[in-house]
């Protein structure tokens, strides 16, 4: 989030390579630190973690791969990555028609961190509640109405707007955030209500999953929407992304009402 308004604003001051230069800097400064922090943390940890997996070497996880209710947070969650994928390339050269400055051109990025970083308060609270469901619901069409605005969609008849491009920012932030955030915590809470301990080993394989589909979706997203771009324009390609988020919304809406009426019939396949 402050990333992105600090490097416009270096960029402003020295052109590119500025930033590379603090960004180095602060990072080499701070690496005793992260060395030294993570070596206590490792020695605090390994020991029990070791103990609870050879306590439970039958289980299986693999079976997870074949749940539709966990392949489904999996893929929510990826959808976020495939929007930041998709953001990174076309978003910027989208905005020189405003003729903004690097400074500028940060700010209108950091409105979406933003709103993500306030997304994942209220996202944190929803799942705590066991709410993440309808959450994911809901900031999936938060996420629809930003490429409908961003745009905006070749069928609104206006100019674009640059406060309408912010105002998309912040819904696509508080999709993003609900997507990532409800379709890990379910993702974890399967894990328990399909019969499998609460350890490390458990809360390991769901971050190993998690961290898999989302780097699939940043890999694939950012090609795919620069020929879309390229193809039929940044418009039409926003259109693409309405349209995958739009399809997804029904196998939501099914899983959120199935909670609601059979959440008593949750299977188990520990064994």
């Amino acid at each position: 989030m402050v990333g992105s308004a600090i490097g416009g604003a270096l960029i402003d001051v020295w052109a590119f390579p500025l930033p590379f230069f603090v960004l180095g800097t602060v990072t080499i400064l701070l690496f005793p630190v992260i060395l030294k922090m993570g070596s206590k943390l490792n020695n605090v940890g390994g020991e029990s973690a070791s103990n609870e997996c050879a306590d439970l070497p039958h289980l299986n996880y693999n079976k997870f791969f074949r749940d539709p209710e966990f392949l489904a947070a999996m893929i929510s969650l990826m959808l976020s990555w495939i929007m930041l994928g998709f953001n990174e390339p076309t978003l910027e050269p989208s905005l020189r028609d405003f003729n903004l400055t690097s400074t500028g051109t940060g700010e209108v990025f950091t409105a979406q961190f933003a709103s993500y970083a306030v997304g994942g308060i209220i996202a944190g609270v929803m799942c705590a509640f066991d709410l993440e469901l309808f959450y994911v619901v809901l900031g999936t069409s938060f996420s629809a109405m930003g490429y409908l605005l961003v745009g905006p969609a070749p069928f609104i008849r206006h100019t674009r707007k640059l406060w309408v491009v912010y105002i998309s920012q912040v819904l696509m932030g508080l999709g993003m955030s609900a997507q990532f955030i409800c379709g890990y915590c379910r993702g974890l809470k399967l894990v328990e209500i399909r019969g499998y301990p609460d350890n490390i080993r458990s809360s390991g394989f769901v971050s190993s999953s998690v961290f898999t589909f989302a780097v699939f979706g940043s890999m694939v997203a950012p090609p795919v929407a620069g020929y879309l771009v390229d193809t039929v324009g940044y418009r039409n390609a926003t259109m693409a992304m309405f349209g995958l988020l739009v399809a997804w919304l029904p196998v939501l809406l099914v899983l959120w009402l199935k909670s609601l009426f059979f959440a008593h019939n949750s299977r188990k396949f520990i064994m």
